[in-house]
């Protein structure tokens, strides 16, 4: 009979314990499903993934990213941004691009890496203008705000594309997004992975 009781016991405390992390877990996953479909909503009619239906705007924002993965390998996300503002411009989408990124180091220069690989496929520096100090999304929107910029076009991929537009319709420029190639890689996936809590920062935090 003691077993029984004991055993009895051990379940009821190990149901308290589950129910007193699954709501904690429910909740976090409600948050972050709540966040993520919120700004895509909200974003929804300001995107694009064709030249041919995009409207035209003097001015581009590229998002920076590291030109190369821990590992030395190409960064995809770096090369399907650069390949999507080429388009743009190519297209008379665009007339002149600010690129916006990070810049802590002369090793690690997100926007002059983006310049260099601009240029090399046939955009004029003189349209280029660098960001040395978009340490995250919201500080490279807040540069276009200061300099007085009302429409813009964004260039990343299309869940950055949708953040990137919240932040923006926020401090009152009408931004649209023009979508890079998605990244379906192992990397891809995590990058996508901290979009969800960067969203969850956007939407409760910020």
């Amino acid at each position: 009979m003691q077993i029984i009781i004991f055993v009895f016991q051990y379940l009821m405390n190990f149901m308290r314990l589950k129910i007193a992390f699954s709501i904690p877990l429910f909740l976090l996953i409600i948050i972050l499903v709540f966040s993520y479909v919120y700004v895509s909503i909200n974003a929804r009619k300001q995107i694009y993934s064709s030249v041919k239906t995009i409207p035209y705007n003097k001015t581009a924002l590229l998002l920076g990213t590291s030109k190369y993965m821990n590992n030395g390998k190409i960064n995809l996300f770096f090369t399907h941004r650069c390949n999507a503002a080429i388009e743009l411009w190519e297209n008379g989408n665009i007339d002149n691009i600010i690129i916006s990124g990070d810049s802590t180091s002369q090793i690690y220069d997100e926007p002059e890496l983006m310049r260099k690989e601009l240029v090399e496929n046939g955009m004029p520096d003189s349209l280029i203008m660098l960001d040395k100090k978009g340490y995250n999304t919201r500080a490279s929107i807040l540069f276009c705000k200061k300099r007085n910029l009302e429409v813009l076009t964004i260039v990343s991929q299309q869940f950055h594309n949708e953040r990137a537009i919240v932040l923006a319709n926020a401090v009152g420029i009408d931004a649209i997004g023009y979508n890079a190639k998605a990244v379906y890689t192992l990397y891809g996936i995590r990058v996508w992975i901290r979009e969800w809590f960067a969203r969850v920062k956007l939407v409760f935090l910020d």
